[in-house]
């Protein structure tokens, strides 16, 4: 009677364990069709890695310079740096840069253009929270860094604009901004009074050959 129970109980806790794996791997398979049945990130709502992200604290009374490459103020290629001067804001708080994807919003652009670098400005206040009602008292300088490539064709006269998303419009367009170039660091810069999505445009540029004409040759008699 004994043995027979032993046995029994056996049996019991061998189909729980069973029982038991057949809902771990039930559960994990539906996980893995929830996940895949998830939309994908939509470009225009969520941020990027957190690597393509700086954040800089911006005091009231003293000059700012933010890079894309983790904040620090370095100079390399495709990188873009935001210049807040002193008293450009009414309250201080901090800079949020985040790299968005190329040809962002290509949409609402300009037809012929080209948007390598797209950037997101945002301001916030201490707890995180965003200012939409900042008040911009002095021109805030944006700027892209352009590579050998790029550089080379703002050079040869290949148009460049530094755009802002200006979403006041109906429907939204991107805008150009006043720019100009530092020679220095190959930077091509646009001022702005206002925080919001800038981009580096490119006008793309078709460069073709003269037609031959086959004219009659002068006659000499």
């Amino acid at each position: 009677m004994t043995q027979k129970g032993t046995y029994s109980s056996k049996s019991r806790l061998i189909v729980i364990v069973l029982v038991a794996i057949l809902l771990i791997v039930i559960g994990a398979f539906a996980l893995i069709i929830w996940q895949g049945s998830k939309p994908p990130h939509s470009s225009t709502t969520e941020n990027n890695a957190a690597d393509t992200q700086a954040i800089a604290a911006i005091p009231l009374d003293s000059h700012v310079l933010v890079s894309m490459s983790a904040g620090e103020v370095i100079f390399v290629p495709g990188d873009m740096t935001v210049f807040i001067p002193a008293g450009a804001v009414d309250r201080a708080g901090k800079v949020i840069l985040t790299r968005r994807e190329a040809d962002l919003l290509s949409e609402v652009g300009e037809p012929g253009w080209r948007r390598p670098y797209v950037v997101n400005i945002e301001y916030q206040d201490a707890n995180g929270n965003a200012i939409t009602d900042q008040v911009i008292k002095k021109p805030i300088e944006v700027c892209f860094i352009l590579d050998n490539e790029l550089w080379g064709k703002y050079l040869d006269g290949v148009p460049f604009q530094v755009e802002v998303y200006d979403e006041a419009k109906d429907p939204p367009v991107w805008a150009p901004l006043p720019f100009y170039a530092y020679q220095n660091h190959y930077q091509i810069c646009g001022t702005t009074m206002h925080f919001s999505l800038f981009a580096l445009a490119v006008k793309d540029v078709v460069v073709t050959e003269p037609t031959p004409t086959n004219a009659p040759g002068l006659y000499n008699p």
